[in-house]
């Protein structure tokens, strides 16, 4: 079997997507520790300051993805 050969935007795209959902999956631990723990005003600060910061970095890490999965495309 022919092992696939991507560019390497592509596998560049693919690392900031997986790197991105880790730093999602490790913000969301934080704030679940925070609750838990009593420091509830800590759990707010972080999702004013970083929550809009967030949702944009996965608007650019989604267009990003999108991008080089249609270059991926056209490219074969």
């Amino acid at each position: 079997m022919v092992g696939a050969h991507h560019s390497r935007f592509f596998k560049k795209a693919s690392k900031l997507l997986k790197y991105f959902l880790l730093n999602v999956f490790g913000f969301a631990i934080a704030l679940i520790l925070t609750q838990t723990l009593g420091f509830s005003y800590i759990s707010g600060i972080l999702l004013s300051q970083l929550g809009p910061w967030l949702l944009r970095a996965a608007v650019v890490v989604i267009c990003i993805v999108a991008t080089a999965s249609m270059f991926e495309s056209f490219r074969q």
